[in-house]
């Protein structure tokens, strides 16, 4: 069926023939024809700086124009002086100006009138190898030598395991820590800072590594939005006087930063932090290492389930998939003396942070805990070995999996997980040890009796009814719908909506509303809940092929938008990158939503679209709840579970026929 959207919203893509500078507005293209110049000319000046910036502009480029968006407000901010910036292109199919390649890598060095190409050299190199960035590095040092150097990387990030970068042309690779380390290691050229123009970067694992070549970090630790940072101010700055410290431009980059993204990308929560490097290693690590022992003691002495709900319960940034959350919101949920000393490192580490108001319990950096993903322990440990820093955290993180591995397999021979876990399924990794779980007394004691989810009628509602002892070993609860098909059953999505009675039961029930988009019931997958103060925000995903690519439609519910709306859309990586920013729905955009089938015994079957029902966006799109008797038809929910070891268990079904 066509159905049409409505929603008129500011399109921020970058054309060809028109460039965007600040706050979205736009202005005369600024790059000129490209002039080839055979030697360059370094200034020497003992106040000099030279400024490498690192493009792998990937699809960030190709589809939504944001490097030339961002070369355009470098360009804005130079003028003439001891500031060398040198930029290095790459990683696109396709740059949206008449100037760059798309077809091979090219150094340009910024100019009062333009960009001036002087190196055409290098063929189209993969710019997620290591030897292509220490190639760049030492080409600017040995002909742009100066008395400070500064090195930003601008593209995709995927955090720790993800790595910087997601080159198009050679298959989306991505370089990972000990990668970049590598590089800089190669190059040997020594930074005032190292700044990620890239999500999910400022980690403790990412300012380790950079302590080996900079002083300062500048990342931030959420996703950031496709506007990136905002360069012209702090390029003008730098420009007029070479001898700013990176504590005065580096808070210019941050407070612009943060102000345009709030302007470009309401809708999303941004933010970002300078680390002072030499703090991070000295004082942070110390604290982390005494923080840790005390942890992996608590789990010798029977307590895994505090430092699991303390886990749990801690702030996750972006997607629980790649398992980041925030150091500071962690340390806080402990009470001993080396939590506290711990949050005062990281606060000390900490130059100067801010985030946009839309916010959340993020404080600036954060950690890789590998908690959903277990497989993600032997690959953090190599990070940590190749960086050569042995610490008691790598301990903790192994010593945890260990006990959340045993409990799975442990749990499943006597209880009715959904997981079916054996020891096969972990033996291939080093940090496993059969020998070194809790015995199996202790499992039994230390678990809820989640077999048997009955559902029972109380006062005419369904509910499940558990003992305080059995909820305390549940992380978490939510809610899952199913429409019934012919021969399947659809998936339409997860709630985290919960509701208890007066005798603290779960209410087993729904009210038989779901999402819609203006007016069209659609899968919905909640994702996160912020709340702070007097603010609140919540959204969650449509899946669905959105211009004839994988991608979600993030709707979003807030203090101030209480009704919902769609806060754009979010394109979907199969590699562990994360998406940079929301693209913004335009009229005349298509797209088909993705269901999830399952057979009777709730099997997956295949992901489907359905040929008749395609959506073009044409005007504003309404986010409500619609009922989904008149359009599904016959429903089931049930409550899914989640306990200490992540082990899940599903309630009983409840049924809604028409």
């Amino acid at each position: 069926m066509q159905h049409k959207l409505l929603k008129k919203l500011t399109a921020f893509i970058v054309s060809a023939a028109m460039l965007i500078a600040s706050g979205g507005c736009a202005e005369e293209e600024k790059v000129p024809e490209e002039k080839t110049v055979e030697n360059s000319v370094s200034r020497t000046a003992d106040n000099s700086c030279t400024l490498m910036i690192y493009i792998c502009a990937a699809d960030l480029e190709s589809e939504y124009g944001c490097a030339t968006a961002d070369i355009n407000e470098i360009l804005y901010g130079y003028s003439d002086s001891n500031l060398n910036i040198i930029i290095q292109t790459g990683g696109t199919l396709e740059w949206q100006n008449t100037v760059i390649s798309g077809d091979r890598c090219q150094r340009y060095q910024v100019k009062e009138d333009g960009l001036e190409l002087v190196d055409d050299t290098l063929g189209q190199q993969n710019m997620a190898e290591p030897d292509t960035l220490s190639d760049f590095v030492s080409y600017c040092t040995d002909n742009y030598t100066a008395s400070r150097y500064g090195l930003i990387l601008w593209d995709h990030g995927g955090g720790v395991i993800g790595g910087y970068g997601y080159d198009e042309n050679f298959g989306g690779e991505s370089m990972s820590l000990p990668q970049i380390n590598q590089a800089l290691d190669n190059a040997g050229t020594h930074f005032d800072f190292i700044g990620f123009d890239a999500c999910l970067m400022a980690t403790l694992e990412t300012c380790l590594m950079a302590s080996y070549h900079a002083d300062y970090m500048i990342a931030s630790e959420e996703t950031e939005p496709g506007c990136g940072w905002y360069y012209t101010n702090w390029i003008e700055s730098l420009s007029a006087d070479c001898s700013l410290s990176p504590e005065v431009y580096g808070k210019q980059i941050i407070d612009d930063y943060v102000e345009y993204c709030y302007e470009d990308s309401p809708s999303m929560y941004s933010t970002l932090a300078m680390f002072d490097l030499n703090a991070v290693t000295e004082s942070l690590l110390p604290a982390l290492d005494s923080f840790s022992s005390d942890c992996s003691e608590q789990i010798a002495q029977g307590e895994y389930r505090v430092i699991s709900q303390n886990r749990s319960n801690t702030r996750a940034v972006y997607q629980s998939d790649f398992d980041h959350i925030d150091l500071y919101d962690f340390a806080e949920r402990s009470d001993t003396e080396s939590s506290a000393v711990l949050a005062q490192a990281i606060s000390d580490s900490i130059i100067y942070y801010r985030s946009t108001p839309n916010g959340s319990s993020d404080y600036g950096l954060s950690i890789l805990f590998p908690y959903y993903d277990l497989s993600a322990v032997d690959e953090m440990t190599q990070i940590y070995d190749s960086l050569e820093y042995d610490t008691a955290y790598t301990d903790l993180t192994e010593s945890f999996a260990n006990v959340m591995a045993g409990g799975q397999i442990s749990i499943s021979s006597f209880s009715n997980t959904h997981n079916d876990i054996d020891e096969n399924e972990y033996s291939e990794f080093s940090w496993f040890d059969a020998e070194d779980w809790y015995d199996d007394s202790y499992y039994e004691t230390n678990c809820a009796d989640l077999s048997e989810l009955e559902v029972t009628d109380s006062d005419g509602q369904w509910v499940l009814e558990l003992s305080d002892e059995d909820w305390e070993i549940v992380n978490d609860a939510a809610m899952q719908m199913f429409a019934v098909g012919e021969d399947y059953y659809i998936d339409m999505g997860l709630d985290d909506y919960c509701e208890f009675d007066d005798n603290g039961n779960l209410i087993v029930e729904y009210d038989q509303t779901w999402v819609a988009l203006d007016g069209v019931v659609v899968p919905f997958f909640y994702e996160d809940y912020i709340e702070e103060e007097d603010y609140f925000l919540t959204y969650g995903y449509v899946p669905c092929i959105y211009n004839g690519e994988d991608a979600e439609i993030i709707v979003a519910w807030d203090s101030e938008n209480d009704g919902g709306y769609v806060a754009g859309v979010r394109p979907v990586y199969d590699e562990s990158v994360a998406a940079k920013g929301l693209y913004e729905v335009q009229d005349g955009d298509t797209f088909q939503l993705y269901y999830d089938i399952y057979d009777e015994n709730l099997e997956y079957l295949d992901t489907i679209t359905l040929d008749d029902e395609i959506f073009t966006v044409d005007g504003e799109i309404t986010v409500s709840y619609e009922d989904v008797v008149s359009q599904l038809g016959n429903t089931f929910i049930y409550y899914v579970l989640e306990d200490v070891y992540n082990n899940t268990y599903f309630t009983e079904s409840i049924w809604y026929e028409e």
